[in-house]
């Protein structure tokens, strides 16, 4: 991103001229939107990716919004006049063959070497065909004697043909755009999609995102699901763990103090909330329990010694300080050999290839492993004394009926 910026300022400005820059896809991260029209009529393409185009580009984290509509390119069209042509008594095939010799690339024959075959191609000289009245020079040789091209045809400058792929039998135009940065990628998708389903399409006509958008947003909802299905597994285990159903909510909290943190350094540091975002929360929901788990542990052992509640948990607190914030502190020191060129790139040179995909893990953890820590030994203990008054006051009614 920093280097299409870098591009964008040195290109020269000059008026009526506007800058382009190819829709960056194809790896993570990535700020390029592609929306795909499919449908039977090609002007209908035209028409409708113009109206979208016109849309996206009124949303305030969009830009540089184009279309595969390719403009044809500027062409010198020949129509032979019969009649002049007939009268010189020539035909329509020896004009065009005469146009054809001149100026044709085409290998007119071969020449054979001992290890290969090199064409021959036979074509006016470059400055003998640079301008159009040197085409309508171009001697047509006839029975009696030999006209200019320029007797025998008109010319007139046209616009080619336009370029349309086709996919499946339907013809299919491509509309890309840019988000205005990284973190607005995802968010720009959405608003995206909400304009599109405020388009109506005709009969046989649809739309879809890009191939690229359509991976990133499917590993976008992977990583979801498998974030869901993580959070009541770690519960399971806590709960065959410490044999109770209660307890099990006081070290989740652990999870919810971790996102504080999160949320904070994906802030500061302008990250999307991207397929390795996600990856790094799992990895890290697995981490921040293990310091409640220590804690609650320990407190639970005190109380089995004949402790009461409030000592047990004073206790508890002053002999796992130490343990805690020392395995904290070594796993984010582990990681910050993986975000240093991104956090530092003025010191460490700039993120490139795999460091800059996996980076976004190594913030994750950081970032939630440091709130998650001084966050369970503060609050923790005032929660775990909370759920615990309540399953008493649940025993006591249970009792009671």
């Amino acid at each position: 991103m920093e280097a299409r910026e870098k591009i964008r300022a040195l290109m020269p400005v000059k008026a009526g001229v506007n800058l382009r820059m190819a829709a960056g896809r194809g790896h993570y991260g990535s700020t390029g939107i592609e929306i795909e029209l499919s449908g039977e009529e090609a002007s209908v393409l035209e028409l409708m990716s113009q109206q979208i185009a016109d849309r996206l580009g009124r949303l305030p984290m969009i830009r540089e919004v184009d279309t595969s509509l390719e403009s044809g390119d500027q062409e010198v069209r020949v129509a032979v006049q019969r009649e002049r042509t007939l009268a010189a008594g020539l035909s329509s095939q020896a004009v065009a063959s005469t146009v054809s010799s001149a100026l044709s690339s085409r290998a007119v024959s071969h020449f054979k070497t001992d290890d290969r075959e090199v064409d021959l191609i036979m074509q006016y000289r470059e400055e003998d065909r640079e301008t159009l009245d040197q085409l309508k020079n171009v001697p047509v040789f006839g029975a009696e004697a030999a006209l200019p091209l320029g007797a025998l045809a008109d010319f007139s400058f046209v616009e080619g043909p336009r370029s349309i792929e086709r996919e499946d039998h339907q013809m299919r135009v491509q509309i890309t755009a840019e988000a205005t940065d990284r973190r607005a990628s995802y968010g720009a998708m959405g608003a995206v999609e909400a304009v599109m389903s405020e388009m109506p399409m005709p009969p046989g006509y649809s739309w879809s995102f890009g191939r690229w958008n359509r991976y990133m947003r499917q590993d976008q909802d992977s990583g979801f699901y498998s974030l869901l299905f993580a959070l009541p597994l770690v519960y399971m285990v806590l709960a065959a763990l410490f044999e109770s159903f209660t307890q099990p909510f006081t070290i989740m909290f652990s999870v919810p103090f971790a996102l504080i943190g999160v949320a904070l350094v994906m802030h500061l540091t302008g990250q999307p909330w991207e397929t390795m975002t996600i990856i790094g929360l799992i990895v890290l929901l697995g981490i921040v329990v293990n310091n409640a788990i220590v804690l609650i542990n320990h407190i639970n052992f005190l109380r089995k010694e004949g402790l009461g509640r409030d000592d047990a948990i004073r206790l508890g607190g002053q002999h796992r300080l130490r343990p805690i914030l020392i395995t904290a502190i070594t796993t984010i020191l582990g990681m910050v050999p993986m975000v240093a060129p991104f956090l530092f790139p003025q010191w460490f040179g700039p993120v490139e290839g795999r460091a800059a995909t996996w980076a976004p893990i190594g913030l994750v953890i950081i970032g939630g492993l440091t709130t998650s820590t001084f966050l369970t030994l503060m609050i923790i203990p005032t929660i775990y004394s909370l759920i615990d008054d309540a399953s008493s006051f649940m025993r006591r009614v249970l009792r009671s009926a």
